[in-house]
């Protein structure tokens, strides 16, 4: 599911509620016969994007989401920018405040066989600036999926195009 999009790819396939906030990756082609198309599971690994700091780790519909800051985004501005990896399950030696490397893994996509949406194991990445002093443990779905909360504190981006 691409950035913005109101339509489903599972399930139902019919309309969101609100426009999606990031980008679902679950498909790939292999690179030794790209013909072949293959889907995450949940061996599949989650690294991290780039040196940072965990500012949280939560729950989501899915399985748990953690909220990483990054430095090199930070570029003077009065707001943070933030990487939302979601729909994982996280390292068991994760914390908040802990920093993680670049290529490090933080998780594998979760399983959702067990879960009624018949969503297919996927990560969910969001790119976020958070516009105002808000708690590290506030950094959640609460928030996030709240477009009525969300407009006020924070401002989705593109993945793909940062």
């Amino acid at each position: 599911m691409l950035f913005q999009s109101d339509l489903k790819w599972w399930a139902d396939w019919g309309n969101r509620l609100t426009p999606h906030e990031g980008v679902d990756i679950t498909f790939y082609r292999y690179s030794k016969e790209p013909s072949v198309i293959l889907s995450f599971d949940s061996t599949t690994l989650v690294p991290a994007v780039a040196d940072g700091v965990i500012l949280n780790i939560c729950d989501d519909f899915l399985g748990q989401s953690v909220v990483a800051k990054y430095p090199f985004y930070n570029n003077n501005l009065k707001s943070t920018i933030v990487v939302i990896y979601s729909h994982i399950k996280t390292q068991t030696n994760l914390k908040r405040g802990m920093e993680i490397f670049k290529g490090q893994i933080i998780g594998k996509v979760a399983d959702t066989s067990t879960k009624k949406s018949k969503i297919l194991p996927h990560l969910h990445i969001s790119v976020a600036e958070i516009l105002k002093a808000i708690p590290f443990d506030s950094l959640n779905w609460s928030l996030f999926g709240n477009p009525k909360i969300a407009n006020c504190s924070v401002n989705f981006f593109n993945p793909i195009l940062i």
